[in-house]
């Protein structure tokens, strides 16, 4: 997604996207971005006169996590307390996604504010399906480069990894994302590795539109070359069901920690109004 002149922004004003349910599935991993692509997102949804309604899985766990405490004290580990919480969570988000999707006689979009990896699609999919069988589903992917290891490679940039480890790295007040630097950042990794060897096809081959959304700056300059090498020998160092080891994660976080990146915030306001019009108009037609 490029940014566009007024003239381009002027040349979808005959296109019209059909009244109806729009579901928006986010596929990435945490700190993306999408606390402000949302905040963007529910602008342009305003302009183009969608209603708009967001749900998130986060904020249902932290709440389930508080009535748990409240319940039975606070002497458990909060990790302990996140496990426990998680069947009714389910229940409430799913529960939830099919009250947002349910049909509407106007133009609706709906944001399921989770990162959905390809083993976190299937169930989401199901909840959809069961509250509106006709609603259109919307992958919002990366717009980036692939990232090339040697013996696998990801759908998601260095750059976009990088960004979120420095991002991931300041985040000390998330629901669910808590505890230290490096558990932090070896969650955003074993986030990251679900990706393996994914294209974005996946997401098409399961009845999906996909959506390029450019959450991250993907020209900053990487000024200190160890950066990548020390995240791939990471990556390349998980194995099924296991964290990678701490002395790879401690490599990861002090060489984020040393290198001072810095990346610029996008702005994609008019960006998103254009391709969002042109891209659902668009499959309509082909209908």
């Amino acid at each position: 997604m490029e940014l566009h002149s007024n003239e381009e922004l002027d040349s979808t004003q005959n296109l019209r996207i059909p009244d109806g349910t729009y579901v928006f599935i986010p596929v990435g991993v945490p700190a993306l971005g999408k606390s402000v692509f949302v905040s963007t997102f529910r602008s342009v949804a305003s302009e183009i006169g969608a209603t708009f309604e967001m749900i998130c899985c986060d904020t249902i766990r932290g709440q389930m996590m508080e009535e748990y405490i409240k319940q039975h004290g606070n002497s458990e580990d909060k990790e302990v307390v996140f496990q426990k919480t998680g069947k009714r969570t389910n229940e409430i988000w799913y529960s939830e996604i099919e009250r947002v999707v349910a049909p509407q006689s106007s133009l609706h979009f709906a944001f399921l504010d989770k990162n959905h990896p390809p083993n976190g699609v299937k169930s989401t999919v199901e909840a959809i399906k069961r509250g509106n069988p006709n609603a259109v589903l919307i992958a919002l992917v990366p717009e980036c480069e692939k990232l090339q290891t040697g013996a696998f490679f990801y759908p998601m940039s260095i750059r976009l990894l990088i960004t979120c480890l420095c991002r991931i790295r300041e985040r000390e007040n998330h629901e669910t994302l808590y505890g230290t630097v490096n558990k932090r950042m070896c969650v955003l990794l074993m986030m990251y590795n679900l990706y393996r060897d994914i294209e974005w096809e996946f997401y098409e081959k399961k009845n999906m539109i996909i959506f390029r959304i450019p959450f991250t700056d993907e020209h900053f300059e990487i000024k200190n070359p160890g950066v990548e090498s020390v995240i791939i020998r990471a990556l390349n160092s998980f194995q099924p069901g296991k964290f990678p080891s701490e002395e790879a994660i401690n490599e990861v976080r002090e060489v984020i920690e040393s290198s001072h990146i810095e990346f610029s915030y996008l702005d994609l306001s008019t960006a998103l109004r254009l391709e969002l019009v042109r891209t659902l108009s668009s499959h309509s037609r082909s209908l």
